[in-house]
């Protein structure tokens, strides 16, 4: 229990190192797009007198996970295995020990279940992470510099890929914890509002709060039981782009290249990290059977037949 729990402070500690540097400013009717700042404000220098960066700030927390989790699988395995463990340690804990265990997963998600601002910031960490860039505006001129993964000049992207893999695990992990209480009747929201205050201004659903929470749970590829994530838009994602570029490939009369070689060029068409690309799109886990059946409809939609990453034309009688 006390590496899960570790786990959710890692990810509390990165999320707020995360809001020492990025800051989002209040925007005005004048203004057409957000103001955003980047940096410590506290003096603070590393060992060489260099401003402390990002990366130093969660220099402990990319030694520990990026190599291991996150570069297999993207750490879903890891994932897998903590949501597991949790279940099985409250199978063998008596009802005073499960409520014990609430409370003290609660506690320890404090920190993001009531900021008001966690939605926003998940989104832009999990953007960043995606796209491998971002911008800042200076300060005095709000002059609009982007900062890319491929030039780190702020030394910040490491920290970044790490605290936005951080916040997808730990979310994950939550809804996991929900829905093995939830099928104990035992009310977590409820559990929530007494412990963090009036709950009803914040947006939760990330949590699978704010709705039934039996109707917004909805199993995502990860191949471990009662592990589930908020319902995703009907949009293609890195899996979906992958599998279609691989078969269209494929229906070419080529093989496909490995992954260090075709994700660049994926990157390069569809956009996003490469890193991100080989290790998730490209990873050897069977992409699952709803997002096929949406590849299947949008082939159709143009007269092309989908089946298991074959495609052919579809023959008109």
């Amino acid at each position: 229990m006390e590496r899960i729990l570790s786990f959710i402070r890692n990810a509390v500690e990165a999320y707020d190192a995360f809001n020492i540097f990025y800051k989002i400013e209040s925007v005005t009717e004048e203004q057409k797009s957000l103001i955003v700042r980047f940096g410590c404000d506290l003096n603070i220098v590393n060992e060489e007198g260099i401003q402390v960066s990002l990366n130093d700030a969660c220099m402990d927390l990319i030694e520990e996970y990026q190599a291991f989790p996150i570069s297999i699988d993207y750490g879903r395995s890891f994932i897998s295995d903590l949501c597991i463990e949790l279940e099985r340690f409250l199978l063998d804990s008596d009802i005073q020990k499960r409520l014990y265990v609430a409370k003290s997963f609660i506690c320890e998600y404090s920190g993001l279940l009531s900021d008001v601002n966690f939605n926003i910031m998940y989104h832009t960490l999990e953007q960043i992470d995606e796209y491998g860039f971002f911008y800042y505006n200076e300060r005095g001129s709000n002059k609009e510099v982007f900062v890319y993964r491929t030039n780190d000049t702020l030394r910040a992207f490491d920290a970044l890929s790490v605290t936005a893999w951080l916040l997808f695990g730990a979310t994950v992990l939550f809804r996991s914890f929900m829905h093995i209480y939830y099928l104990w009747e035992i009310d977590i929201k409820q559990l929530v509002s007494k412990m963090i205050g009036d709950i009803r201004e914040l947006d939760l659903r990330l949590f699978g709060i704010g709705e039934e929470v039996k109707n917004s749970l909805e199993e995502d590829i990860i191949s471990a039981p009662n592990i589930h994530l908020p319902r995703k838009e009907s949009k293609a994602d890195v899996y979906m782009k992958c599998e279609v570029i691989t078969a269209l490939i494929k229906a070419s009369g080529y093989e496909p290249p490995k992954g260090i070689a075709l994700a660049p060029f994926i990157s390069w068409l569809c956009g996003g990290n490469i890193d991100n690309i080989r290790q998730r799109g490209l990873s050897q886990n069977t992409i699952g059977p709803e997002k096929q059946e949406i590849i299947k409809a949008k082939f159709e939609s143009i007269g092309i037949l989908y089946e298991n990453g074959k495609i052919s034309p579809i023959l008109k009688k």
